[in-house]
């Protein structure tokens, strides 16, 4: 499983993230990539052609044996020489995550599962290497059955509610179309089956809130005013209830539901919530120490920890008080995780001052997770399969080792630093470009001259290399070769090759959908349609006045727009999504003003349409599109490399004149 971060906005969070990484989705926020296509949430023999994905018995029930059987032909995973099946089991309350080795028999890949009593639904995907199909948007999943045949009570509500909280590698619910659906599902089994309401009130104010606004919150009071009352309440639902009673209609509710939810758990997540908004209040760093250490007292919640002390630690080594960042860490050594001293210690590496100070800690760091190790394979996260969750620790260790290596390296020990850094890069499979030059460095710097030159070209073939490793091929080419002699034509060679395997990567991953019809108006209230740009390629960025990173990829953008100004092949268009704001016509006029930005901006209507129908994961996202209408290809976020950025973008627009 190959990790790569990202810079992507999802629905109003931005993040910084490894891809396969992301959990505790509730915790941070409703992430992209949310979900299954809930409309298509039917009995297993009808949901997938049996072609791809079928099971027995085709009314599967909970507590019995069921065979599933996938065949891959014509999928990304039709060659694979051996498949797992990660299947996510639906149980209010006890959700997990697991995993089957699957069986080759005839062409056609089985495994059995025995599921229990309480299950509800499973959602599947299957996985060799870095590979993986989910059906795309649509998702395999099973709904389960009772002994007539009948799908129990809640198993669509659960299935839904497990999805957009969960996890999004199994299917994708983005459109309002989809999520409609789920927002029916949930009220259904709600109303029909109240004993669920506990388990699915957060999804489903949730998604009130989210598609119908103003008129969603009004809903959400009516029904805090009229199951406030109710004394059986779990600490779930008075949660969920509380989130809402800023509303001046349940202000007088507050109190009260609020000290029911203290009697029944006074350490939910609702009271750190309120705690943490106070941090931001906070001056003074002593007394920031003293409130994360009171938060670790209180809360079992490594997250908002983890976040605290990194905004503790930015502070200190931006105002240069490393003396008081260390003296913190030191006494706070209970609660300050390998990972904020990994993180620490790449703060140092930025100064030499720091050189040695950081190898202190990213020493210590990997020390911790290296004892830690076995406790955190066992118990495994219920959201994560022990595959999953072995490979991600597999994959924290490794940067926790190319961070040390590197301080190694800085602080003069080589040799040492080699041996840290070629066990990273095995760890973190060769996707971390700064660890990959850490380790050529490394290769360097020990007279490891002809394995330099082995590693360093597949790094670049890869394209996996950082612009630094070039310098550092060409001095490991001179060392090996012996002299300069033909090292110009070898470079070119390989950055042709290189280039030739990044273009067939982003061939694989071209699209071939029909991009939905659309009418929007532009800043100067002119109509524009998909239908103005036929003949000549479009590209479509969506992005929001809010999005950090879209604001972060406008200088680029700016550039690229300009140097294909006389290209009559090709034309952009920047639609604005997601923008609710009041004046939002002026506030973007505003914005691109302030910039001097030569974009041509169309609005996307009050309920994100266009958004939605070209199912946009996050923000920014850009949509190619062919000159017969045609979806090509679609880039998601912003990584911050213009060179690359620039040089994928002319390569996908050269696949489809």
């Amino acid at each position: 499983m190959v990790f790569k971060t990202a810079l992507v906005y999802y629905f109003g969070v931005c993040k910084v993230f490894y891809v396969e990484e992301e959990e505790n989705m509730r915790k941070i926020c409703m992430i992209g990539l949310m979900s299954i296509m809930v409309l298509s949430i039917i009995a297993c023999k009808d949901q997938v052609s049996a072609e791809r994905f079928s099971c027995e018995p085709k009314n599967p029930e909970p507590g019995k044996t069921i065979e599933i059987y996938y065949n891959p032909s014509g999928t990304a995973l039709q060659d694979a020489g051996s498949i797992e099946m990660a299947y996510y089991v639906c149980i209010p309350g006890a959700n997990d995550a697991r995993s089957s080795e699957m069986k080759k028999l005839n062409g056609i890949w089985t495994t059995a599962i025995n599921l229990e009593e309480t299950a509800l639904a499973v959602a599947f995907r299957f996985v060799s290497g870095d590979k993986n199909d989910s059906n795309g948007d649509k998702g395999y999943t099973i709904l389960l059955n009772d002994k007539d045949g009948n799908i129990l009570p809640g198993a669509k509500g659960a299935l839904s509610d497990l999805l957009i909280n969960w996890r999004g590698d199994v299917g994708v619910i983005r459109t309002r179309v989809m999520k409609t659906a789920a927002l029916q599902n949930i009220k259904e089994d709600i109303k029909a089956h109240p004993e669920f309401r506990k388990f699915f009130l957060g999804t489903y104010y949730y998604l009130l809130k989210d598609l119908k606004v103003e008129e969603g919150v009004k809903e959400i009071v009516a029904d805090v005013k009229k199951n406030a009352g109710n004394k059986n309440l779990s600490a779930n639902e008075l949660s969920a209830m509380l989130a809402y009673c800023e509303d001046p209609e349940l202000q007088d509710m507050a109190p009260a539901l609020r000290q029911r939810l203290m009697e029944k758990n006074p350490r939910d997540e609702f009271f750190l919530e309120e705690k943490v908004k106070d941090y931001s209040e906070i001056t003074d760093p002593l007394l920031k120490e003293k409130f994360i250490n009171d938060i670790s007292k209180s809360y079992n919640t490594d997250d908002y920890i983890y976040f605290l002390q990194t905004s503790l630690l930015d502070e200190y080594v931006k105002n240069r008080k490393i003396a008081n960042a260390v003296k913190y860490l030191k006494s706070a050594d209970s609660i300050a995780g390998p990972s904020i001293k990994e993180y620490f210690s790449s703060l140092l590496l930025k100064n030499p001052k720091d050189y040695n100070t950081a190898l202190y800690f990213s020493s210590a760091a990997v020390a911790q997770i290296q004892k830690e190790i076995k406790d955190r394979i066992e118990p495994k996260p219920a959201n994560r399969t022990r595959t999953e969750w072995k490979e991600q620790v597999d994959y924290e260790l490794g940067k926790m080792l190319g961070t040390y290596g590197k301080a190694l390296l800085l602080n003069g020990k080589k040799n040492d630093a080699l041996k840290t850094l070629e066990r990273s890069t095995a760890l973190t499979g060769s996707a971390d470009e700064t660890i990959n030059e850490y380790y050529t460095k490394a290769l360097v710097e020990t007279g490891n001259f002809p394995k330099a030159l082995v590693v360093t070209e597949k790094f670049i073939l890869n394209g996996n290399s950082t612009p630094e490793m070039n310098s550092l091929l060409k001095r490991a080419h001179i060392k090996t070769k012996g002299s300069e002699a033909g090292f110009d034509k070898y470079f070119t060679d390989l950055e042709t090759k290189a280039k030739a395997n990044r273009a067939s990567k982003i061939k694989s991953e071209m699209l071939d959908m029909k991009a939905p019809e659309f009418t929007l108006e532009d800043m100067q209230g002119k109509k524009i349609s998909l239908k103005n740009f036929r003949g000549k390629s479009l590209v479509i960025d969506f992005w929001a006045t809010w999005c950090p990173p879209c604001r972060a990829s406008f200088p680029f953008l700016k550039k690229l727009v300009e140097s294909r100004k006389n290209d009559d092949s090709v034309s952009f268009i920047f639609i604005n999504t997601r923008d609710h704001e009041q004046l939002r016509k002026e506030r973007v006029a505003k914005f691109l003003k302030d910039n001097q930005y030569p974009f041509h901006v169309l609005l996307d209507n009050d309920i994100d349409k266009t958004n939605d129908e070209f199912v946009i994961p996050g923000l920014p996202t850009k949509v190619f599109i062919d000159k017969n209408g045609v979806i090509r290809y679609m880039m998601i976020g912003w990584e911050g490399e213009e060179e690359k950025e620039m040089e994928k973008i002319t390569t996908i627009l050269d696949l489809i004149k």
